[in-house]
């Protein structure tokens, strides 16, 4: 929930640039995707030429709730969109409405190009 101490960002998760943010489920109704109706792809190019990259941002991690929905609704529109996608496995959590939507999911990104990684892959 908005505003509450489970909404906070994990100590070792912190963003390197807080301005760049975004944010979902703030509306009733809203979309799963992250790139469904917002500016996204102009902020992450934005962000990507501020760190010096030609082209824009080019590569995204993705994780959250829920697996089943939202994440993988982001995870296949960044695809669509050309962006190298990999997926946040140990960072992400479904629903399972049904008992195997997370696994089908994640097969589903996977069999359309995103890469399964761990948060230890990143830091490790």
């Amino acid at each position: 929930m908005q505003e509450t101490e489970g909404a906070k960002f994990h100590p070792n998760l912190l963003p390197p640039f807080p301005d760049e943010i975004v944010s979902k489920a703030e509306r009733k109704d809203e979309a799963y995707s992250f790139f469904q109706g917002s500016d996204l792809p102009r902020r992450l190019k934005r962000l990507g030429l501020r760190l010096g990259l030609r082209g824009g941002t080019d590569s995204l991690f993705v994780g959250g709730l829920a697996t089943d929905y939202c994440v993988k609704a982001t995870v296949l529109d960044a695809l669509r969109l050309g962006f190298k996608v990999f997926y946040l496995d140990d960072a992400s959590k479904g629903v399972n409405v049904n008992p195997n939507d997370s696994e089908l999911a994640v097969k589903e990104m996977l069999s359309h190009g995103a890469q399964r990684i761990t948060m230890a892959d990143l830091t490790g």
